[in-house]
């Protein structure tokens, strides 16, 4: 089963409703020997269990060992997101508004160069805006990525 896509569905809608206390609860599934497919890597699914670890606490102590590989690896999409997860886990809002420009600028830039596809939103963009709004953050969404954010 492909896990992954399942989870990012659950981590836009469960962000998008805030649904925290249930993203919690899901942040304990992802583990070291979770499957990945021939399409993932092991960056990826470390980059997701990264993901769980920061919604369920981290009560291991297993999120800074899994940035720490996730920003090793080659894919610059997961490495990003590493710095994003790192600088929310430490509320650092200066880090955290930078990694999340950093991360809507590359998004923007390598998942859709095209000018006709203008609206494809972001699943993990979405998330972090809404987690950062739920705790009530200074951090700012420029104008030019708001159509990448799921509203309702």
């Amino acid at each position: 089963m492909n896990w992954i896509a399942i989870f990012d569905v659950v981590l836009l809608w469960g962000s998008v409703l805030g649904r925290w206390d249930l993203l919690a609860k899901v942040g304990e599934f992802p583990g070291p020997d979770s499957y990945i497919t021939d399409e993932q890597t092991r960056q990826d699914r470390d980059l997701y269990i990264a993901i769980g670890r920061f919604l369920d606490g981290d009560p291991r102590g297993e999120l800074r060992g899994l940035l720490a590989s996730v920003e090793a690896g080659r894919r610059k999409f997961c490495r990003l997101l590493a710095k994003v997860i790192g600088a929310a886990h430490e509320r650092n809002i200066y880090q955290m508004q930078q990694a999340l420009n950093d991360f809507f600028a590359y998004y923007k830039s390598v998942e859709f160069p095209k000018e006709v596809i203008t609206k494809k939103i972001s699943i993990h963009a979405t998330f972090f805006v809404h987690w950062v709004e739920n705790e009530k953050l200074p951090i700012i969404v420029p104008k030019k990525y708001a159509d990448h954010i799921v509203r309702l």
